[in-house]
Parts: structure tokens; sequence; C-alpha cells
């Protein structure tokens, strides 16, 4: 699990990556009941202030809120059930899932090699 902070819009998001391994949903399952003590966790123990260009201000990462985004990296190909699954196993937390699997991957490689024409 990754912790993301933007201090541009004051709040944070996770990302986790979940290898080929057959049981994503029932690792979904796991996170969702299990990441909020390893994320307060986290945040009690870092700190840090950042000013941004011509701010007299400091931003401290302490005043982020979670956003609720998470973001989830998978080798395993998923199913629309598996998808609606763990769609609702988020919800059911009130976070928001994006999902990250080999089809993003393959775009996200096509836009560089693109990107190089």
């Amino acid at each position: 699990m990754l912790v993301h902070q933007d201090f541009d819009s004051g709040s944070e998001f996770i990302s986790f990556y979940i290898p080929k391994c057959g049981k994503t949903v029932e690792v979904c399952d796991y996170f969702v009941n299990n990441f909020r003590s390893n994320y307060d966790q986290l945040k009690t123990m870092i700190h840090f202030n950042i000013r941004s260009p011509g701010e007299p201000i400091m931003d401290r990462s302490a005043d982020l809120r979670l956003s609720g985004r998470v973001y989830l990296y998978h080798e395993d190909e998923m199913s629309y059930q598996a998808l609606a699954q763990v769609t609702q196993l988020f919800e059911t937390h009130n976070l928001t899932v994006r999902f990250r699997g080999s089809s993003y991957a393959a775009d996200e490689w096509k836009k560089r090699l693109l990107a190089q024409v």
C-alpha cells in the first residue's frame, strides 16, 4: 500500500499492487477490511511541511484528508463479476476503486510509444 499526497487539493489517495495470484477478490476483501489501521499508523508516524512557491504559510501533511480514491494495480485478469464484486467491497467502506490491470498497462505503453514517434 502506498499513500499519495496531493498538497494542491489537500487530499491523499491510496494505491496498492496485487501480483498474479488467482485471488484478487480475496486480497481486496482483506485490504478494505484492514487498511485503515495501517493508514492511521502511517499518519501518526510521518509528518512534514511544504511551502508552495510564493505562499507564506506551510502546508502540513497531517492536514491532508483521505479522498477515498484507491488505485488497484493487479496482474490477474478480472471478470465483470469480479470487478463488480470488488467495486461493491470498496463502496461498502466509502472507497472508490480505480482498476489498473493489464489493459491499463498496455494503453499506457502505447501512449509512451506514440510519444516517441
